[in-house]
């Protein structure tokens, strides 16, 4: 994939996020310990990683759900958002998915919970505005 590579100092960091619905069109969100707000599960690419591969293991690492992703193109693409606490921006890859269970939060996140659409907006995020 074109947006594998990562070099040691990136100008620019590509990440991965997962817009993850269930059958009852619930979205899944959690809750990220360091920045202190509810988001899109997701992260950085590892070296050589693909996008689809990277997201898949961020889903995994972060609610411990299996994902399964749209087939095709991403959802969306968002170009220079800025990194909290970082010296670059990223290029954030969003692919669309279905899941189902009860989410295990792990890695970065310390809750993992699905959400209808209102509810999102009575929760704090901190996604960017783009997204």
């Amino acid at each position: 994939s074109a947006f594998a590579a990562q070099p040691k100092d990136p100008l620019m960091r590509v990440c991965v996020v997962g817009l993850v619905t269930d059958a009852t069109g619930r979205i899944l969100l959690i809750f990220n310990r360091t920045r202190g707000g509810w988001e899109l599960p997701g992260g950085k690419l590892h070296s050589g990683e693909g996008w689809r591969d990277g997201l898949l293991r961020e889903l995994r690492e972060e609610t411990g759900l299996d994902v399964i992703l749209d087939n095709g193109a991403p959802y969306a693409v968002v170009d220079g958002v800025p990194l909290p606490g970082a010296s670059c921006s990223s290029i954030i890859i969003v692919g669309h998915g279905t899941g189902h269970g009860e989410p295990s939060p792990g890695d970065d996140a310390s809750d993992a919970r699905w959400f209808t659409p209102s509810e999102v907006d009575e929760y704090p995020t901190t996604c960017p505005e783009s997204l």
